[in-house]
């Protein structure tokens, strides 16, 4: 059977596959039938690449970019025996499509479900690990931008504590640029995050303003080292505020007190790279 006659075309909005796409916006929808969707060539690829499992490939011929043919082409020669490849019309593919500029290209993936059990194997294999955790994360675009530093600082997970933003909504994996796919994450009660941190003896640096933190650049984060962050509008709670060793702040110069928790989190990573690399590397010095 050619590439051709495996595709099926879609002209109506009220088709059932349509209307399913539509619901996995919500997160309800997306838990219960453990999958996702991701738009945009790039975003496309790095699921791929990361071994996520493509089920479903919308397209529109009118908008497919140069990248996302290629996308598609490994997609439908590749050894997944069920994934479906599927054709909209311009209308359809206006419906389901949240960006604006999608290369013509949207796919639904299997959800991968990280646990602290495996955070656990990660932190066996690496005698330094380098971790993020946030306390009740509200803003995908925070989450996003903070994952973009996880990936670009080598660090090696993220936990989410408590309340937290779904990470497979598609706000989180266009601001993450698809580095969501390549990187450990994790959620978890703020007690099962106190059980994993001291079974695996993390020492915790919690961003906190209080007369006992002392300026970032002051503390030492060459061992095993977890940075510990609060949600956008409160900080930590006085009970994730108990788990920290150190409190950590950035200076403020200015009339603010605080920088964005995605900033926030690039400045300490980066402190943590600048440490380690010290003597290895001399652009990071």
């Amino acid at each position: 059977m050619s590439t051709k006659d495996k595709i099926e075309k879609i002209i109506s909005t009220k088709n059932p596959k349509i209307k399913n796409l539509l619901k996995l916006r919500e997160k309800k929808h997306r838990d219960s039938q453990k999958r996702f969707l991701v738009e945009g060539a790039r975003e496309v690829a790095h699921a791929i690449n990361c071994g996520y499992d493509a089920i479903e490939a919308y397209t529109c011929p009118k908008y497919l970019s140069s990248e996302a043919r290629k996308i598609l082409s490994k997609m439908s020669k590749s050894q997944t025996l069920d994934l479906k490849l599927l054709e909209c019309t311009e209308d359809v593919f206006h419906k389901v499509a949240v960006r604006e500029k999608s290369d013509g290209l949207l796919a639904a993936f299997r959800k991968k479900d990280t646990s602290l059990h495996e955070f656990n194997t990660i932190l066996k294999n690496k005698k330094k690990s380098l971790l993020v955790a946030i306390e009740g994360i509200e803003k995908p675009g925070n989450l996003g931008a903070i994952l973009r530093s996880i990936d670009g600082s080598g660090a090696d997970g993220i936990i989410l504590i408590s309340k937290s933003c779904d990470i497979y909504s598609s706000n989180v994996i266009r601001s993450s640029l698809g580095t969501i796919f390549s990187i450990p994450v994790c959620n978890c009660s703020l007690e099962e995050f106190k059980l994993f941190s001291e079974s695996n003896q993390l020492k915790v640096f919690g961003a906190v303003l209080s007369e006992r933190s002392k300026i970032y650049t002051e503390c030492s984060y060459k061992d095993q080292t977890l940075f510990l962050l609060g949600c956008e509008a409160f900080g930590l709670t006085d009970q994730a505020k108990k788990l920290c060793h150190q409190f950590v702040k950035i200076p403020m110069l200015g009339i603010a007190d605080s920088l964005n928790l995605s900033v926030s989190g690039a400045i300490l990573l980066y402190e943590a790279v600048r440490q380690r690399n010290i003597g290895h590397n001399k652009s990071l010095k």
